[in-house]
């Protein structure tokens, strides 16, 4: 991938992740929310909205963590996934 190309993807997810949000009230299902505290690429506040607009979903944010929180919290996030499910 050319870094010019790299470079305009980036652009677009950060314009999609400022866009207004569509409206989540319509999910009923149980929902897992999982965010770092540092995501550049989805900002962490629109975690915090989905949460407020999906009625009864778990919210976990991962401190110092970015888009990678999974893996930055692999175990915690695997805990979290089981219980979850469960």
């Amino acid at each position: 991938m050319k870094i010019s190309s790299f470079l305009k993807q980036l652009k677009a997810i950060k314009k999609w992740g400022s866009a207004e949000m569509d409206n989540l009230t319509f999910i009923q299902q149980p929902t897992l929310i999982v965010n770092g505290d540092q995501d550049d690429m989805v900002p962490t506040e629109n975690s915090y909205e989905i949460h407020e607009k999906i009625k009864g979903s778990k919210l976990v944010i991962y401190p110092h963590a970015g888009h990678g929180s999974l893996f930055q919290y692999a175990d915690e996030f695997a805990s979290e996934v089981q219980l979850f499910l469960s």
